[in-house]
């Protein structure tokens, strides 16, 4: 818990003195580290604040690599913490979307692969739609040769 509080404290006091103004990269990184200690904390509020705030900055300044993680953790706390399904599934299809503009092939398949989930996760008509998920993403790790 001490680890945790000082992580949080650690990404306060970087943002009120403006260390990370001038490295976007880092401050996407604070926030994603604050949203992951709110998340052990349950303070799913503060948790969602920051990963929003890293999505505007990773937008803004066109960080492709940052936006998509940040795209895949949105996405995984709507799915997980608020069983939104739907606004994961907005989230993850946008991630799928960057990583074939990207041509990132791993970050895609697991994107495929987190889409197919949610729309298990959906169930009522849409396991069709999950295993056209999963196969997409077998097929990329197939011709990446990851086991």
């Amino acid at each position: 818990m001490l680890c945790l509080r000082l992580s949080v404290f650690a990404f306060l006091i970087s943002s009120a003195t403006g260390i990370c103004a001038d490295l976007p990269e880092r401050k996407i990184d604070s926030l994603n580290q604050a949203a992951d200690a709110y998340s052990k904390t349950g303070d799913s509020e503060n948790e969602i604040n920051c990963l929003l705030k890293a999505l505007n900055l990773a937008e803004e300044q066109k960080l492709n690599k940052q936006l998509g993680n940040v795209l895949g953790s949105i996405s995984t706390f709507y799915r997980e913490k608020m069983r939104n399904y739907g606004k994961a599934l907005d989230f993850s299809l946008r991630e799928i979307s960057l990583y074939e503009n990207t041509g990132e092939q791993f970050k895609l398949a697991q994107a495929y692969a987190n889409t197919g989930d949610i729309y298990y996760d959906m169930a009522s008509g849409n396991t069709q739609k999950a295993l056209d998920h999963y196969r997409k993403a077998e097929a990329i790790f197939v011709s990446l040769q990851y086991d």
